[in-house]
């Protein structure tokens, strides 16, 4: 019991911690936001390497990284300092360079974890740099907007983790136990529910700009997407043999872990606003 207990101390203690890093840096200004964004690309991208097994070539994922870190960079000055769209071409080169690498591979049979690196890109480097878009697209610094999209993921993974040790151990099926045995149907309806609720709360305290109904319904788009996004993850993590992708959060796993709904949730959540042109 004690062991548990304490288990779970370390566990809201890092979640505070965490939460806190991700207020100040979304609400300090842009550079903390790039920062802040960019630490966490790089740092899933790592994880998700390793959990693929396609971290051993280290010039070659250094180049992953780069092609990630330009793409970022390469939108964040456009939307920032209102540089020409144009400059996102930039991105083609190191993407170039990163593809070529594979003519020089001593052993032809290493070609085929490049399929991975691009996964990595598409995964992880798009929607975290198309982050630019929704913080800095609108002529003004909108962190805080980032920041109840992450309250409202944050609702979603509370839902289910409650509703699911509470009700969907016993109750109901499990959602995909092919790839996560501990989801459960009860948890799922439980993420949908408080996800749609917080953003309602989100709305009623003025925290953003979004009618009531429009907030639950973005909400609950965004916790099925985020699930869709966990469950993605775990896939990987299973293939892998790895239970969590990393380690540096103590009691949650990498950032990987953190971050797997967001990675589906939060774009599904832009792509909504823009669609009833609240973007």
């Amino acid at each position: 019991m004690k062991k548990r207990m304490k288990k779970l101390l370390i566990r809201t203690l890092a979640a505070a911690v965490f939460a806190f890093l991700t207020f100040f840096c979304l609400l300090s200004g842009k550079y903390f936001f790039a920062a802040y964004m960019l630490f966490i690309m790089c740092g899933m991208m790592l994880e998700f390497l390793r959990i693929a097994d396609a971290d051993r070539h280290r010039a070659v994922t250094a180049l992953c990284l780069a092609t990630a870190v330009v793409f970022f960079a390469a939108l964040f000055a456009i939307y920032a300092f209102d540089l020409p769209a144009a400059l996102a071409g930039i991105t083609v080169f190191p993407l170039i360079l990163l593809m070529s690498s594979s003519i020089f591979l001593k052993d032809k049979e290493d070609f085929k974890t490049y399929p991975v690196y691009l996964t990595a890109l598409l995964y992880l480097a798009v929607p975290v740099s198309l982050s630019n878009v929704l913080v800095l697209g609108g002529g003004e610094f909108r962190g805080a907007l980032l920041l109840c999209f992450f309250i409202i993921v944050w609702c979603t993974d509370v839902g289910a983790y409650l509703t699911g040790m509470a009700l969907g151990q016993k109750y109901g099926g499990k959602l995909c136990p092919e790839i996560s045995p501990k989801k459960s149907w009860i948890g799922f309806w439980g993420s949908i529910f408080f996800a749609g609720f917080g953003a309602f709360l989100l709305n009623r305290f003025g925290m953003w700009d979004v009618p009531a109904l429009q907030s639950i319904v973005i909400g609950i788009i965004m916790a099925v997407a985020g699930t869709a996004g966990d469950l993605f993850e775990s896939m990987w993590k299973r293939r892998g043999g790895v239970k969590d992708s990393g380690n540096l959060i103590p009691g949650h796993g990498g950032l990987l872990d953190r971050f797997d709904s967001s990675l589906f949730a939060i774009p599904a959540g832009t792509a909504s606003l823009a669609i009833i042109n609240l973007l």
